[in-house]
């Protein structure tokens, strides 16, 4: 993998977030850059912590410097046959399928595909009310007002109710467009699973492909991220972490790996493994997936978004004590954080095989997330 270009990530990081710190010591807005060795006891100690009391049944951290990398695991990859988990399986990410999306969109743009000032009814006429106002960049930075299909009141139940039923485009966009608009296009930023649900149809209608293809020749190939796919039903390869979610329409605690994503799509089906991600991390930050100025749009936020750019927030600080390029995965049976920190070039990924859905959470999947994130910070910053 390789290492970036010092006078590409500075660019970057002021564009992107107000400036950079060197990844080989000194300080940084009074933060401590390091790259010590990793204390890999300590940080299995971290998984080992999460997964004592049974609740979480696995945990998985990577981490990514400028010299080195560390991948742990702790607990198991399947209830039922009692399989250690291994950093190495199969997981899938949520809404961080996001940046994928976002990256698929901004290639086509540069291959001069579609424009992102492109309204959704240029590809898609009539999709959705006020589709004409509706740009392809309003889809990237949340700020359509589209309402989010899966904030729908009867969502949850129908997905828990019935998890293998297959969803198409009608489905889910009939749920969207049986709710309110939030606000006029342009006019807010709220964050809508829908708004790339429309990004994935956009794509398919400009690259004249299927999504999974595109990312995998454009993508994932050329990289060699060989465990990472998206697919409409998100399904996962052996050998894979299963995830557990509470289902409160049956009162159980459920295994969703074999579940259908399609309710999900562009906006949350992908799978991976944390490998593939630290590869995809270097790439998209080294110039390999998209050109300069398509990154810098990528990871700039423009107004009225405060820190949303396309699939990421950018913060100039977060769980981990520095500024951030992140996103959150948080669908049923698996909870994933990724974030990249320019002022130290470090990459952290997390992965919690437990997440239950909002009304019905018996784990509070974000408490143990919390603190190893609050504790790695500690580490990462002697």
């Amino acid at each position: 993998m390789r290492h970036l270009g010092v006078s590409l990530l500075c660019i970057l990081c002021l564009a992107a977030i107000g400036g950079c710190g060197g990844g080989g010591g000194g300080t940084s807005s009074g933060i401590t850059i390091s790259d010590n060795p990793l204390p890999k006891e300590e940080l299995q100690s971290l998984l080992d912590n999460a997964t004592a009391d049974g609740n979480i049944p696995g945990a998985i951290l990577a981490i990514q410097t400028p010299s080195q990398t560390w991948l742990g695991a702790s607990g198991v990859a399947d209830t039922q046959s009692g399989e250690q988990l291994d950093p190495s399986m199969e997981i899938r990410i949520g809404g961080i399928t996001k940046m994928f999306t976002a990256a698929l969109i901004l290639k086509l743009a540069e291959e001069g595909k579609l424009k992102l000032s492109d309204s959704v009814d240029y590809w898609l006429p009539g999709a959705m009310p006020n589709s004409g106002q509706i740009t392809v960049a309003m889809l990237l930075n949340n700020t359509s007002g589209i309402f989010d299909h899966e904030s729908a009141p009867e969502f949850l139940p129908r997905i828990l109710g019935s998890p293998m039923q297959q969803w198409g485009e009608n489905g889910v966009l009939d749920l969207s467009r049986g709710g309110v608009q939030r606000f006029s296009p342009g006019a807010a930023w709220q964050y809508c699973n829908t708004d790339y649900y429309i990004l994935g149809a956009i794509a398919e209608a400009a690259g004249k492909d299927n999504v999974e293809n595109m990312m995998q020749n454009r993508f994932f190939g050329p990289l060699g991220m060989g465990r990472t796919r998206l697919t409409r039903a998100g399904l996962l390869w052996f050998p894979f972490a299963h995830g557990y979610c509470y289902n409160y329409v049956f009162g159980s605690l459920d295994d969703t790996s074999n579940w259908n994503w399609s309710w999900d799509w562009t906006s949350g089906s992908a799978c991976t493994n944390a490998p593939d991600m630290l590869i995809w991390t270097r790439a998209l930050f080294s110039g390999q997936v998209l050109g300069s100025a398509a990154l810098r749009q990528m990871i700039t936020p423009a107004a009225p978004s405060a820190n949303y750019g396309f699939g990421v927030y950018v913060r100039s600080t977060g769980p981990l004590g520095e500024r951030q390029i992140s996103q959150i995965g948080t669908n049923p049976g698996y909870y994933v954080y990724w974030a990249y920190l320019p002022q130290s070039d470090r990459t952290v990924l997390l992965i919690l095989t437990r997440q239950d859905t909002s009304g019905g959470a018996q784990v509070r999947t974000t408490d143990y997330a919390n603190a190893i994130l609050a504790r790695l910070s500690d580490i990462l910053h002697r």
